[in-house]
């Protein structure tokens, strides 16, 4: 991907620029392109798109993003939580809220 290596941080970063602008898709179509040829994206990357996502009031891509981060890792931390309970908050889906605190806390 324009000459970054795979597992470099600046394939990283780029995707954390991209969701920092508040470019939600393009963060997440650059993730992917990673994930295919073959990087590790870390937690840090992850947040900052459900965080893009939360900004955008993309609550179910948000809610997407957070399961996704939960099926490929042991741990989320209250960066993923806060970001994707957010944007169900400004979508106005407080029962999605719920849900995933309860499965963020292990009681769903």
């Amino acid at each position: 991907l324009f000459g970054c290596e795979p597992g470099s941080g600046l394939c990283g970063a780029t995707v954390s620029a991209c969701a920092a602008e508040g470019l939600w898709r393009c963060s997440i179509e650059l993730q992917d392109a990673l994930c295919r040829q073959g990087a590790y994206v870390t937690l840090p990357v992850h947040n900052a798109k459900v965080t893009a996502c939360e900004k955008a009031e993309k609550w179910r891509m948000a809610s997407f993003l957070l399961a996704q981060v939960q099926a490929g890792y042991t741990r989320i931390d209250v960066i993923t939580v806060n970001a994707a309970s957010s944007a169900c908050e400004k979508g106005r889906r407080w029962e999605w809220t719920f849900a995933m605190l309860e499965k963020a806390c292990g009681f769903g």
